[in-house]
């Protein structure tokens, strides 16, 4: 069962916002703003969490917070309204982003362990949905959801730490969470008052799924360059999103490239540059084995790595010694070898 810290769905948010961050000076702040909040939609439906409106507002020095009584993200629009957003800050907003979804996933967890009977909210006369709503603080329309969904939280109610979420936020700690989120420094970095705030069981989990989130999305950054663009570059040339079906801009892989090229040779009478494939299947290598190593030795709690992390590995291990073989074997002039190395080129889009 995916949640949002399951390392394949981490991955596949992480290598989105890679396309935006390298196309972010070529798209107009509406643009790449639908891009994100579409990237986090397909996530949370991984998780089969109910969809979030999204709001993109000044929120000062901050990135993003969630309004659990709205069912709202709130992003801040001075870091989407920015003509270059550097990495370090892209990477930041990215993972605060993904951290304050987790949040309503822990929300929803919750919501069904007091509809399963599992919890109960101190004072609630029942557990009814719109009793459930109102006491926890939360739309109907999300309890409703969660009541559909239950049987994801019976699969994972085991393997997540939904009870000590429940008890920190609703239950037997609500008065300890509540004194320290009125401390006056919690978000100043290693106050007392920091501490504490960081150390409440949600944050704990939240900042985790941040930062493993933030170290997938490191290496796949650093290997990509940002797009420059003219900052006074008229908005009409920029992409829109209007244009986004027939623009032509969906990124084109590796596969697509190398098969050009192995087209190409036929009517050029030209060699295929074994030096550039090789590299560029080398680059692969180096970028999955990074997110490999990452998921291994995160010391993150709840990340859902087991099982993914060794399929990961398994994959990484079976494609380099593919890519050894056809790039030691492969001779470029043969029709043969371009189809292998072509093939080999899709084998990783798929894997990767």
């Amino acid at each position: 069962m995916s949640t949002l810290n399951n390392v394949e769905v981490m991955t596949t948010f992480a290598r989105g916002c890679v396309s935006v961050y390298e196309n972010w000076q070529a798209e107009t702040p509406a643009f790449h703003e639908r891009r994100v909040q579409d990237l986090l939609s397909a996530a949370c439906r991984s998780a089969s969490l109910p969809d979030f409106s999204f709001a993109f507002v000044d929120l000062g020095n901050g990135g993003g917070e969630l309004d659990q009584n709205a069912w709202r993200l709130r992003i801040n629009s001075q870091h989407t309204n920015k003509h270059i957003l550097p990495q370090y800050l892209f990477k930041w907003l990215c993972g605060i982003l993904y951290h304050e979804a987790r949040h309503g996933e822990q929300w929803v967890r919750c919501a069904q362990g007091v509809l399963a009977g599992d919890f109960v909210i101190p004072g609630a006369p029942n557990t009814q949905v719109a009793t459930v709503a109102t006491w926890m603080r939360l739309p109907n329309a999300v309890v409703l959801h969660a009541h559909a969904t239950q049987a994801r939280y019976d699969a994972l109610k085991n393997s997540q730490p939904v009870r000590a979420w429940f008890d920190s936020v609703w239950g037997a700690q609500r008065g300890h969470r509540g004194t320290v989120l009125g401390k006056p420094n919690i978000m100043v970095s290693g106050t007392a008052d920091n501490h504490a705030y960081i150390n409440l069981p949600e944050e704990v989990d939240a900042y985790a799924t941040q930062y493993a989130m933030e170290a997938i999305l490191d290496p796949l950054l650093t290997a990509t360059a940002q797009r420059q663009v003219d900052d006074k570059r008229p908005v009409v040339e920029l992409r829109t999103g209007h244009e986004q079906a027939a623009s032509g801009s969906v990124p084109r892989t590796l596969a697509d490239q190398l098969q050009d090229k192995a087209k190409g040779l036929r009517h050029t009478g030209g060699r295929l540059d074994q030096r550039e494939q090789t590299q560029q299947l080398r680059t692969q290598h180096h970028q999955f084995a990074a997110q490999s190593r990452v998921a291994q030795t995160s010391q993150a709690p709840n990340i859902n790595l087991g099982t993914s992390v060794r399929n990961m590995t398994a994959d990484h291990q079976a494609m380099a010694a593919a890519s050894r073989q056809v790039v030691s074997n492969a001779n470029p002039d043969d029709d043969v070898s371009r189809s292998r190395i072509a093939g080999l080129a899709s084998l990783f889009e798929k894997r990767t």
